[in-house]
Formats: structure tokens, C-alpha cells, sequence
């Protein structure tokens, strides 16, 4: 019997994935200040690794060979996107800040292996959280704890608030912010429903959705490299999910057999009581 999370419990978790949500978020977004984008989408595509070795810790997923070469195939393709669609950087950055944009890109990387694995061993099933009320908490923490952050970096002049200069940009934040809320409902729903790292692998098939769309709406033309680099995206988010699979079979068939043993064990004791009544 799955017992819901109480209000308290919801709360307390809200609060700590906000703040693992805001840091992994922030530091992905700055590195982009320090780095290339080409490095930086290389260095978060990593998270994946983070999520398979964060989940065999906390014991939520389990590592074998075949999943280590799916997030070698995605990785893989991953690299030939990037650099096939890369095109040269007017802006160069200096040693010390691509140390500090590739840092910041890995922990953006590692803490959304933290949060993504931190989300499924504390819920586990979907049927024991209300994830609308889990997500207007963490609305409700960024908007009380985070958001001020803002106004220190705008006296501190580090960053400047700006007005939207038109209602094309206001329809614009508003659309976007939207669709990051039903991505990141999505997301969440997903990782209870299916693991982390089966997630965390279909988050890449951004990329070869990406082509379709620039070959449809944009006409553009695209690379061999793109068009190899979309194909081992889904070779592994298959070889992953059919992995992930296996491994939640097994574990239905380990729980059954529990079950069952514990039921053998309560009538042998029943038998035994009722053998010593009668005696």
C-alpha cells in the first residue's frame, strides 16, 4: 500500500528540489557567459553519466554494459550535432573563463543528476505525490526566496533589470514560460512513471526532432555529421529504454517472489498456530 505524501512532506521536498533546480539551471546559463555554446551543450550532455552512477548510489538505477555504451552512443552523437552545426564565435574567451564556463556546465550537469535521481527515491510513484501542488510550492519558493536575487544583482549593478521593450517580447516570455511549465510537469511525470537516466536520454531526442523541424519550416539543408549524430540519439534512447525495461521486469518479478514468501510464511505460521490449538 503506497502511502501519499503529508502537505508537510510535500513542502519540505518542494523546497529542496527548488533549490537544486535554481543552482543547476543558474550554473548551465552562466557557463554560456564564460564558454562556448558548443562546449557547453558537450559538458551538460554529461548529466546523463551523473544520473546513471547518482541513481546506482542511491540505488534507483542499476549499471551494466549495455547502458554504459547507450550513454556512449548518445554522447557520441551528441559531439558530431554540435560540431556539425557549430559555426565560428565572434566572441573568444580567455583561459580563465573557459575554466569557468566548462565548471559551471558540469555542475549544472551534476546537480541535475542530484535532482532528477533526489526526485524519484524520495516519491517513487506518481500516485504518492500531487504533483500540481508539488510544482506551485516550488513556484512559490523560487518566487519568495529566489527572485529577489534579482534585485542584489541589479543594485550591485552585475545585472540590470530590464522592462520588455515591446508586447511581441511580453507574448513571447509569456508563451515561453508556458511551455517550460508543461515541459517541466512532463518531465517530472515521466520520471515517476518511467527512470531518471530513461528521461535524462529522451531529453535528447530534441535533436533529431530538431532537424525534422529545420528541414520542414526552414528549408535547411543538413550535414551528414547532423544527420548521424540524430540516428545514434535514437539508437541509444532504444538500447536505454529497452534496458530500463528489463530491469523493472525483474524488479516486479523480485517483489512478487518477496510477496509470495511472505505469504507462505503467514500460512505456515497459521498452520502451525492452529496444529498447536488443537493439540
Amino acid at each position: 500500500n503506497i502511502i501519499p505524501l503529508t502537505l508537510n512532506e510535500t513542502i519540505k521536498l518542494s523546497a529542496v528540489f527548488c533549490l537544486l533546480w535554481f543552482i543547476a539551471n543558474f550554473s548551465s546559463n552562466a557557463s554560456l557567459s564564460y564558454t562556448s555554446v558548443a562546449s557547453q551543450t558537450i559538458l551538460s550532455s554529461t548529466s546523463s553519466f551523473f544520473t546513471l552512477f547518482i541513481g546506482a548510489i542511491l540505488q534507483v538505477e542499476s549499471i551494466n554494459s549495455k547502458k554504459l555504451l547507450g550513454l556512449l552512443i548518445s554522447f557520441i552523437g551528441i559531439i558530431c550535432v554540435t560540431e556539425s552545426d557549430s559555426i565560428a564565435q565572434e566572441i573568444t574567451f580567455s583561459k580563465v573563463e573557459i575554466v569557468i564556463g566548462n565548471s559551471l556546465a558540469l555542475i549544472g550537469a551534476l546537480v541535475y543528476g542530484i535532482y532528477s535521481t533526489f526526485l524519484k527515491k524520495s516519491i517513487v510513484d506518481e500516485s504518492k505525490i500531487n504533483i500540481k501542488l508539488f510544482f506551485g510550492f516550488v513556484g512559490l519558493f523560487t518566487l519568495i526566496g529566489l527572485w529577489p536575487i534579482i534585485l542584489i544583482l541589479h543594485y550591485t549593478g552585475i545585472e540590470t533589470i530590464e522592462l520588455p521593450p515591446s508586447s511581441t517580447v511580453i507574448y513571447l516570455l509569456l508563451i515561453n514560460a508556458t511551455i517550460t511549465f508543461v515541459s517541466d510537469y512532463c518531465w517530472a511525470k515521466a520520471i515517476l512513471l518511467t527512470s531518471p537516466l530513461t528521461v535524462t536520454v529522451g531529453l535528447s531526442l530534441t535533436i533529431p526532432f530538431a532537424m525534422i523541424g529545420d528541414v520542414l519550416f526552414k528549408n535547411k539543408i543538413i550535414s551528414i555529421g547532423y544527420i548521424v549524430g540524430a540516428i545514434l540519439v535514437l539508437v541509444s534512447f532504444a538500447l536505454i529504454n529497452g534496458e530500463e525495461d528489463i530491469d523493472n521486469k525483474n524488479n516486479n518479478k523480485m517483489e512478487s517472489n518477496k510477496q509470495l514468501s511472505i505469504n507462505i510464511r503467514d500460512i505456515e505460521n497459521q498452520t502451525l498456530e492452529t496444529l498447536y490449538c488443537s493439540l
